[in-house]
């Protein structure tokens, strides 16, 4: 049931409580969203460019990949898991990834619970304990 936007009793809900701010869970959650949007702003992928490509893909239905190619900046991929715990393969591409952040980083996260990776010849393996997200970066190359 969605609540009735005029209500007193929305409003009074909806008001942020800028004390908790200093609070766990709450400092941590502050600490990602800032985070987030410091990325935004700093990260040449997430601006308006015709030499970027970008694709997103479910490759099931609790996990999403967004991934960014630039023939001068490489390539970014963001694996996101919606729901629950799982595994995810992910092909290398012939590419050399590294992690970049991830949801469950210690500043992020009141009990963190960091996704775990293999990189196995072509193949990334990546473990979530609960859903989570991690970015993944890899250098331009020379082909």
């Amino acid at each position: 049931r969605i609540p009735d936007p005029q209500a007193e009793a929305t409003f009074r809900s909806s008001v942020l409580r800028w004390e908790e701010t200093t609070q766990s869970p709450h400092r941590e959650m502050l600490n990602y969203y800032r985070a987030l949007l410091h990325a935004r702003c700093e990260e040449p992928w997430y601006r308006v460019d015709a030499s970027i490509r970008f694709a997103a893909f479910a490759l099931d239905e609790a996990t999403l990949l967004l991934q960014w190619h630039s023939a001068s900046q490489g390539r970014q991929r963001l694996l996101v898991r919606l729901r629950d715990a799982g595994t995810v393969t992910l092909p290398t591409e012939g590419q050399s990834w590294q992690s970049v952040r991830h949801s469950e980083e210690a500043a992020f996260a009141v009990d963190p619970m960091p996704p775990h990776w293999t990189i196995d010849g072509e193949q990334i393996q990546i473990h979530f304990a609960r859903p989570g997200a991690i970015w993944w970066t890899s250098p331009p190359t020379n082909r």
